[in-house]
């Protein structure tokens, strides 16, 4: 650290009111290692920072640009991979101990605007912040997310499309709490098998279980990220090739998920299952629901039917497919039956016929 300038005359009561004009330079510091921040709050990165501080005694104004190599944001995460960059002004008042900051933050081409107020009244900055972001590529922000604690399965990747966010940050510098709106419309995930993934799920909604690129129409979520990890509420997760998932779910600061969701199957085949799923969901919640645990780098899909859907949708969908007309239709009826038996097993937990 560098720091030059001048001081004075110096204020015998207090020194911080001193009037000041510095020039800061910060180069190549671990942010885990230097004690700024809270070692709990998992945030970490090596910084590098030129700044600006100019002060008559009462009002401190600063200003700076800063670049943060591996960033970590929450507790267990894994560095960034690509470098995020800031520019800021901020005006203090050194008697109130209180403040207001306007800063942007470049990943890329994107570019994310956060203003509002600092309060050091107390032992840390609390920080009260609003955060937007509007029409972003995933392309660049893809490389932010092992950051917040989110590790894409191995192989896959966010293509194309954009992203908007309307966030609010409360709460100590380095522990922020993160939430509001995100939205994202027309990416594609691609090296990942998603059809697959939903096993016998994905056989009621006509996909192509092999494809490893899945367009995704849009997105929507209320987030929540905290050093603890991330909280995803209300999701929409429109998929033409499959359908539309809802739910609610949290990604842990160990990576660890426990997602509740709900598949809206489309077409031809939601209305197969409309009348079964009734049972137990009501006709305005027609779906297949499952669940989603593992780690984020390896997520596991398993379908979580209820015991009354369970026997409901076996006994219609074997009727509705061939149950009724399985002697006028003959052979072809025939095949049918055996690979809606597997499905079936599939979904409902048994084993499939050998």
């Amino acid at each position: 650290m560098e720091l030059q300038g001048n001081v004075g005359p110096l204020n015998q009561a207090d020194a911080a009111k001193s009037p000041l004009d510095a020039k800061i330079t910060l180069k190549h510091a671990d942010l885990a290692a230097t004690g700024f921040v809270d070692p709990s709050s998992g945030l970490g990165g090596v910084l590098d920072f030129d700044g600006q501080l100019k002060s008559d005694g009462r009002h401190l104004h600063s200003e700076g640009k800063a670049t943060a190599d591996g960033l970590k944001v929450v507790k267990g995460a894994q560095p960034a991979k690509q470098p995020v960059s800031l520019d800021y002004k901020s005006d203090y008042a050194l008697d109130a101990e209180s403040g207001t900051i306007n800063a942007n933050l470049h990943t890329g081409k994107s570019l994310t605007n956060a203003s509002g107020t600092l309060n050091a009244k107390g032992e840390d900055t609390v920080a009260n912040l609003k955060i937007h972001g509007k029409d972003m590529p995933v392309n660049d922000l893809e490389g932010l997310l092992p950051a917040l604690g989110i590790v894409m399965p191995s192989g896959a990747s966010l293509q194309g499309g954009t992203m908007n966010m309307d966030l609010n940050a409360e709460g100590p510098l380095d522990r922020l709490v993160i939430n509001g709106p995100v939205s994202i419309t027309g990416t594609h995930l691609t090296g990942f098998n998603l059809a697959s993934k939903l096993g016998a799920l994905a056989a009621f909604t006509g996909g192509k279980t092999g494809s490893t690129d899945t367009l995704i129409q849009t997105f929507s979520s209320g987030l929540r990220m905290s050093p603890e990890g991330l909280r995803a509420d209300n999701i929409v997760l429109d998929v033409p090739s499959l359908g539309v998932l809802n739910g609610n779910g949290v990604v842990a600061s160990d990576s660890s998920l426990d997602f509740k969701m709900l598949l809206k199957l489309e077409g031809g085949a939601n209305s197969l299952l409309g009348s079964v799923t009734g049972i137990s969901t009501g006709a305005q919640s027609k779906g297949l629901p499952f669940t989603i645990t593992g780690k984020s780098s390896n997520p596991v899909f398993r379908p979580a039917l209820g015991e009354d859907l369970k026997g409901g949708l076996q006994n219609s969908l074997m009727q509705a497919l061939g149950g009724k007309d399985n002697n006028q239709k003959g052979q072809t009826q025939g095949q049918q039956k055996p690979n809606l038996k597997d499905a079936l097993g599939g979904l409902l937990g048994g084993k499939k016929k050998q």
